[in-house]
């Protein structure tokens, strides 16, 4: 079951990272995305890398699939 949600979860950190976006109206001011984890050290951890490498990230996701 970890497993399974482990890509789930690796799969919304792509979505947000890749294909988010705001509303045409805050398009303009809107240059950030967050993300939260709460209760797990290791979720945190591939947030933080995610976001700081993005292109690292999809390759290891990506090459695990």
């Amino acid at each position: 079951m970890e497993e399974v949600s482990q890509k789930a979860a690796s799969g919304r950190r792509l979505f947000a990272l890749f294909t988010a976006r705001p509303d045409d109206a805050f398009a303009e001011g809107c240059r950030s995305v967050v993300g939260v984890s709460v209760g797990s050290r290791a979720w945190a951890t591939e947030l933080r890398e995610a976001f700081a490498s993005p292109g690292e990230f999809v390759a290891r996701v990506l090459g695990n699939r």
